[in-house]
């Protein structure tokens, strides 16, 4: 970890803390009239999107997905980082406003009642928002979005391997990966 990298990089998750293309370009350009301003290039400025969701072939693995309990309840407590967002979407926040899981959750504090809770405040809405779905192609589709932009470095965080697929097709959730970022180059070169 170097000040270079700290000081020309901002990193974000997608859509936790941009849901659309267009609330990252607003952003993305404030930020790089701010570093012409001060003297830097905005062109040495990185913008890293991490986007996190499930990917599958198969409709049914990602509405499975969608009901799994670890995937709910990280659609409860990080799939926004601001509260607000959910009630800016039309969506009631599981969690309350102006909670942030780095700073309010504590999880060996809480009960598994505690925790049941907090999924069961998890509307079938939120879900459908709370991470990007999709076979490659529409999850590459989604960050071309985002790289048209001004996104300069892609990362992808495919949440399925962690909560529904057996072992033996965890390599088959990289190729995913990778084709995102193949599909995602070739367009881009």
């Amino acid at each position: 970890w170097s000040s270079d990298v700290c000081s020309s990089d901002l990193s974000f998750a997608v859509p936790q803390v941009f849901t659309h293309a267009e609330q990252f370009h607003d952003v993305a350009t404030r930020l790089r009239e701010q570093l012409e301003r001060n003297g830097r290039d905005p062109d040495a400025f990185e913008f890293s999107g991490w986007f996190c969701g499930c990917m599958h072939e198969d409709p049914e693995m990602i509405e499975r997905a969608k009901k799994n309990t670890i995937l709910r309840w990280m659609g409860a407590t990080v799939a926004r980082i601001d509260q607000q967002s959910w009630v800016n979407e039309g969506v009631e926040p599981a969690m309350p406003m102006g909670w942030h899981y780095a700073l309010k959750l504590l999880p060996a504090g809480l009960t598994r009642e505690e925790c049941e809770q907090v999924v069961a405040r998890v509307s079938p809405d939120m879900m459908e928002k709370a991470f990007c779905y999709g076979e490659p192609g529409d999850v590459a589709a989604y960050a071309q979005g985002f790289v048209d932009a001004g996104v300069t470095q892609v990362s992808v965080v495919d949440l399925l391997p962690m909560a529904l697929l057996p072992m033996e097709e965890v390599f088959d959730a990289l190729s995913r990966s990778i084709e995102v970022c193949r599909i995602l180059k070739r367009k881009n070169s």
